[in-house]
């Protein structure tokens, strides 16, 4: 007769899986783990971020969220193409500006939270259980290297698209 399987209780899992974030996230693990713990309760799971309301782009970057940054950069360059191609009032790019700076700010917590939670199945599921946290402390925590790059990436393409568009 064999003996019943037992499954890790859910409280454990939910540890661990805590455990592995505070890794991921590093400073401030405390504050956005309490933010993500309210959103959890709201239906929009959504809760306001200033950081990503007035830096966008540069917090996602600084956040490690490259890919989010690099789309983010891109937006506002095909709104500027788009502002110069057909000539609208600049009044239509501030309100874009401003529209994707709420929008960062609105969802920024979430795709942060969805983010660091894909950085740790990654590693869960490539790495045996002893490289979990070095591994996650690694990949994670914050770069303000990488925040000033991205603004430094926008303002040069920025740049490049207005010249380019001045020769037009």
């Amino acid at each position: 007769m064999t003996q019943p399987q037992h499954k890790p209780s859910r409280t454990r899992d939910d540890a661990i899986q805590r455990a592995l974030l505070r890794a991921y996230v590093n400073k401030n693990y405390e504050k956005y783990q309490s933010l993500w713990d309210k959103a959890a309760s709201r239906p929009s799971k959504q809760s306001w971020n200033w950081a990503a309301f007035f830096l966008s782009l540069g917090w996602l970057a600084y956040r490690k969220m490259y890919a989010l940054s690099a789309l983010w950069i891109g937006l506002l360059l095909l709104e500027l193409i788009a502002s110069i191609v057909f000539g609208y009032s600049e009044r239509y790019s501030n309100a874009f500006g401003l529209g994707l700076a709420f929008a960062a700010g609105q969802v920024g917590n979430v795709l942060y939270d969805r983010h660091a939670s894909k950085q740790v199945d990654q590693v869960k599921a490539a790495l045996p259980s002893s490289h979990w946290v070095s591994s996650l402390r690694t990949r994670g925590g914050a770069s303000w290297a990488a925040g000033i790059a991205a603004w430094v990436i926008y303002l040069l393409l920025w740049l490049l698209v207005t010249l380019v568009a001045e020769k037009l």
